[in-house]
């Protein structure tokens, strides 16, 4: 899609920068070289090839293909794989015809496409550095990967080399932790903190907190990284109301910058690098070693489960939708947090022979609330006004949880059900949006039934802010999209792609999510569009404004700082809008 970003990221005139190396130009490192890369990192550079490559002619294997086909869609097995992503349409490179897809036929030729040609498997914080000092004297692109979750397409990029940080899984759980300060200043008074590595996933970060009895806000999945991407560019979780977003509770990282140093950033040192990872975005300020996040005891939780189901997406279906938007709003501002799900054309009605049906969920999740019988009158008025909407069974459940890791071990079990080719709409809706409460339920359920899903394609409600996260609007250090201190919700919405569609059919349906999707979204509010940096439209025109706001003039200048000669090249992150799609030249 090189031609349609040309269009819609406007281009910066800049001296300094020019193409990365690629493997058809001179500049391109030797063997020789690659090997002494590969003896500096202690023998820890591997080769690499998509993963679906033994699925495909000349490399095909029968067994090892069978196995794969057994794993396709397990978001752990994807995630120790190198050649993997999450999320297979980042495997292809569009404008070079290159793709190697798991569900095409054997004998369509099986292209290297966005998956790094070599990996540094970093198990060091001088791998890393080895790794970066290469890339910078090469001028090759890096990517950074961890676990291949972006939606944005972040974790792969043609012709880069990846810096792995999978197995840099420390964790270290401290009761009073006193970041590192210069000499000439005091040091202030320790915290509860957990120091995690950059590879650490939701799933064992959460097992470890368990055993002690503490939490941080952390994600609803588990096998994302707690330290890349979701850390760096906000993340949101369950515990937002109490705790705010995750990157309000970052209190140190370890980094090795793009000179191949090794630096600490946090409130007291290093303060414009330290404001920039607490939102701004992974993949973008150099390599994070590990992070240190603010821990809260592990409260108690109740969970409200409420679903129904109809044949088809009818009015009954959609006004169970309005009547739920008029009170989500006064449910958080209860204490609740929560995610709801609409699926309009969900795969199989239970009992019948209906290859469809239509589909509403709400999670809603109290935190710190033990008593089931406060839960249910805070939701008694709202359930009322669903079941008089729907005039369809409501069904519904609240349960008391002890724990709310015990909760996230439980929903989220250590593999999630990922490998599809996805792309994604958002948006996030301020509070004053429902200052009217009736007319912008009535608005928004309209809105969204505008969009045309297909078979299991959904609608997302993310009830994850306000309460603490509005009020950290104030955080000095923190360069997260000022939208969030005001939103409601995170509304987002997924589009499937088929493998077995060309690649020109595949960026049709980018066109159309951008070009008609999205300003449906955008009409709900007068206000600059604003979106989540880590779930968004990938191919989303001034992702600057709609992803850090006011913000984003500052973190260009530090990442001009930090970064001079762009060795760090993220998609649609800050600064990427001087270069192509891919961030192999840039656009001047």
């Amino acid at each position: 899609m090189k031609v349609f970003l040309a269009v819609i990221l406007p281009a910066i005139a800049t001296a300094k920068l020019q193409c990365h190396c690629q493997p058809s130009e001179p500049c391109w490192p030797s063997l020789t070289a690659w090997n002494q890369l590969n003896t500096s990192v202690d023998g820890n550079l591997q080769a690499l090839r998509p993963i679906a490559a033994v699925c495909h002619n000349p490399d095909y294997d029968e067994n090892a293909c069978r196995a794969l086909q057994s794993q396709r869609s397990n978001s752990s097995h994807l995630s120790n794989q190198p050649g993997a992503l999450q999320w297979e349409n980042w495997s292809a490179w569009p404008t070079h015809n290159e793709e190697c897809y798991l569900e095409t036929a054997r004998d369509i030729p099986c292209g290297q496409g966005r998956i790094p040609p070599y990996a540094v498997i970093a198990r060091s914080a001088a791998h890393i550095q080895s790794a970066v000092r290469f890339a910078a004297q090469y001028n090759i692109k890096v990517t950074i990967r961890n676990t291949g979750h972006s939606f944005m397409g972040r974790s792969s990029a043609p012709n880069s080399l990846q810096i792995n940080v999978h197995n840099l899984d420390e964790i270290e759980i401290q009761d009073s932790f006193v970041p590192q300060v210069p000499g000439s200043i005091d040091s202030p008074s320790g915290i509860p903190a957990v120091t995690l590595g950059a590879g650490v996933q939701m799933h064992s970060a959460y097992t470890a907190l368990n055993a002690k009895g503490i939490t941080i806000p952390g994600g609803s999945s588990s096998t994302v990284g707690v330290v890349g991407g979701f850390l760096q560019g906000g993340g949101h979780g369950i515990l937002g109301y109490k705790a705010g977003m995750a990157s309000d509770n970052a209190l140190q990282f370890t980094v090795v910058t793009a000179n191949g140093s090794i630096v600490t950033a946090n409130a007291y040192q290093n303060q414009d690098l330290f404001w920039a990872l607490r939102g701004g975005g992974g993949g973008t300020w150099g390599v994070v070693v590990n992070a240190t996040i603010r821990t809260y005891p592990d409260y108690p939780v109740t969970v409200a489960i409420i679903q129904y189901n109809t044949t088809s997406p009818g009015r009954r279906f959609w006004a169970g939708v309005e009547a739920c938007h008029r009170h989500v709003v006064g449910i958080n501002e209860q204490g609740a947090t929560g995610y709801y799900y609409i699926t309009p054309y969900a795969s199989g009605s239970p009992g019948t022979s209906n290859s469809t049906y239509a589909a509403f969920q709400l999670y809603l999740y109290f935190v710190g609330q033990a008593d089931t019988q406060a839960v249910q009158r805070a939701l008694s008025t709202m359930l009322g006004d669903m079941r008089n909407a729907t005039a369809a069974p409501l069904a519904v459940e609240v349960i008391a949880v002890p724990k709310i890791t015990e909760l996230l071990l439980y929903t989220f079990s250590g593999a999630d059900s990922d490998g599809a080719l996805v792309l994604l709409g958002s948006r996030l809706l301020s509070r004053s949006f429902f200052a009217q409460p009736y007319y912008a339920a009535a608005r928004l359920s309209h809105t969204v039934s505008q969009l045309r899903l297909g078979p299991d394609e959904y609608i997302m409600g993310n009830i994850v802010a306000g309460g603490q996260v509005s009020k950290n609007r104030n955080i000095i250090s923190s360069s997260l999209n000022p939208a969030w201190r005001d939103t409601a919700i995170h509304l987002l919405f997924t589009r499937i792609v088929s493998p077995r569609d060309s690649l020109a059919d595949q960026e049709a349906v980018a066109r159309k999510l951008t070009l008609e999707d999205m300003p449906l979204l955008e009409s709900l509010e007068a206000r600059p569009m604003a979106a989540y940096c880590n779930e968004a439209n990938a191919y989303q025109p001034g992702f600057q404004s709609a992803f850090w706001g006011e913000n984003y003039q500052r973190l260009l200048q530090v990442k001009q700082l930090v970064d001079p000669d762009n060795l760090f090249v993220s998609r649609l992150g800050v600064g990427s809008d001087m270069w192509d799609e891919d961030g192999i030249c840039p656009l001047c």
